[in-house]
C-alpha cells in the first residue's frame, strides 16, 4: 500500500513540475525586471507567513478543544460556526477591500486571526465560539485579499500580466506546499517532540502572523478596486487637454516627439531616450498618435478648464487616438 502512495505522489510532483514549467516560460522574462522580482519576492513572503498562520492551527484544534473536555456535538458546533461564518463573511470581503483598501484589510486578516488564536487559552465555550467567529472571517479574507493586491500592484506598477502567471504558481508552491508540511512538523514537534500543550502551535501562529502584518506594514503601499468616477473624470479631462494643446501646437518644439514602438520601458523622443513614462513624474501624461505613425507627448499640470466640443474637433484634425498613463513612481492609484 505505502508503494502506491509514493507512485502516486511522484506522479503528482511530475504533473506539477510539468505545469511550473509551462508557467515560467512565460514569466521567465520578467526576471530580468528587478522591481517586478522584488515585488514577487516580497509577496511570496506575505503570503506564505499568512498562509503558516493558518496552517498552524489545523492539527490541533479539535484536541485543543478535546482537551478541554467538550462533547462531539459542541465540538461540531463550534466548527461550524467557523464554516459558515467564513461562507458569509466571504460573499462580501472581496468588495470591502476593494473600497476600503487591501492592505488595511491584510492587517486586519494578522490582527483578527492572531485574536481568534489568543481565544483558545479560554476555557469559556463562548469565548471559543467567538474565536471560531473570527477565524472563520479571517480565512475569508485569507482567500481574497492578498491575490487581489498583488494583482492591482502589478498593474499599477504597468508590469506583463502575463508574469502573474508566475507570481501565483511560486505563491501556491510555497504558501501552500512547502509551508503547509513545514507547519504541520512544526506544530507536531512543538507537541510531541517537546511535549508542550496543544496550545504552542496556535501561540507560534500568533508569533507568525504578527510577523506577517508588519512586513505588511512595512512594505505594501494600499490600493484599492476600479477607480472612483471623480477619478475617471480627471483622466478623461487630461487626455482631453492633451489633445487640444497637441493639435493645437503641432509643431512646438517644447512637446516631445516618441516613436510607437512596443518597448515600454524608454521611449525615443528627437533622438534622445526617455524613461518609462509612469515613472517621470505625478502630473498627468498624455500622448497623442498621430496619422503619420508618430506621437505626440506632453506632460501637462491639468489645471486648465472650460473644455468644449470645439476643443474636441480641433484636436481630432490631426490626431487618431490618446492614451493616459498611470500614477507616479510609488506605485499609489
Amino acid at each position: 500500500m505505502e508503494v502506491i502512495y509514493i507512485l502516486l505522489l511522484a506522479c503528482f510532483a511530475a504533473s506539477i513540475y510539468y505545469l511550473t514549467s509551462q508557467i515560467k516560460r512565460n514569466s521567465r522574462v520578467g526576471l530580468h525586471d528587478k522591481g517586478y522580482v522584488r515585488l514577487r519576492n516580497n509577496y511570496i513572503l506575505v503570503y506564505s507567513l499568512m498562509m503558516a498562520g493558518d496552517w498552524l492551527q489545523g492539527p490541533y484544534v479539535y484536541a485543543l478543544y478535546e482537551a478541554y473536555g467538550f462533547s462531539v456535538r459542541d465540538i461540531g458546533r463550534l466548527f461550524i460556526a467557523g464554516f459558515g461564518a467564513s461562507m458569509i463573511i466571504g460573499t462580501v470581503a472581496g468588495s470591502l477591500a476593494d473600497k476600503y483598501g487591501r492592505r488595511l484589510f491584510a492587517l486586519i486578516y494578522a490582527a483578527m486571526y492572531a485574536a481568534s488564536c489568543l481565544t483558545k487559552h479560554s476555557r469559556d465555550y463562548n469565548v471559543l465560539m467567538l474565536g471560531r467567529l473570527l477565524g472563520g472571517v479571517s480565512t475569508s479574507l485569507l482567500a481574497s485579499v492578498f491575490e487581489a493586491w498583488v494583482a492591482r500592484q502589478h498593474a499599477i506598477l504597468g508590469y506583463d500580466p502575463n508574469w502573474l502567471s508566475g507570481t501565483f504558481a511560486k505563491a501556491v508552491f510555497y504558501g501552500n506546499g512547502v509551508v503547509a508540511i513545514a507547519s504541520g512538523l512544526a506544530a507536531n514537534g512543538l507537541v510531541v517532540g517537546f511535549g508542550l500543550s496543544p496550545l504552542a502551535p496556535f501561540d507560534l501562529a500568533i508569533v507568525v502572523l504578527a510577523l506577517g502584518g508588519g512586513v505588511v506594514y512595512c512594505t505594501w503601499a494600499e490600493n484599492f478596486g476600479e477607480e472612483s468616477k471623480d477619478e475617471k473624470a480627471k483622466g478623461l479631462k487630461s487626455e482631453w487637454i492633451g489633445l487640444k494643446v497637441v493639435a493645437d501646437r503641432p509643431d512646438d518644439p517644447a512637446l516631445l516627439i516618441e516613436r510607437d514602438n512596443d518597448d515600454k520601458d524608454s521611449h525615443n523622443c528627437n533622438g534622445i531616450n526617455h524613461v518609462r513614462i509612469s515613472e517621470a513624474a505625478n502630473n498627468p501624461f498624455t500622448c497623442a498618435s498621430t496619422a503619420n505613425g508618430s506621437s505626440s507627448a506632453v506632460l501637462y499640470d491639468g489645471t486648465s478648464s472650460n473644455l468644449t466640443d470645439s476643443h474636441m474637433l480641433a484636436a481630432n484634425k490631426g490626431t487618431l487616438n490618446t492614451k493616459r498613463s498611470g500614477g507616479g513612481v510609488g506605485g499609489h492609484d
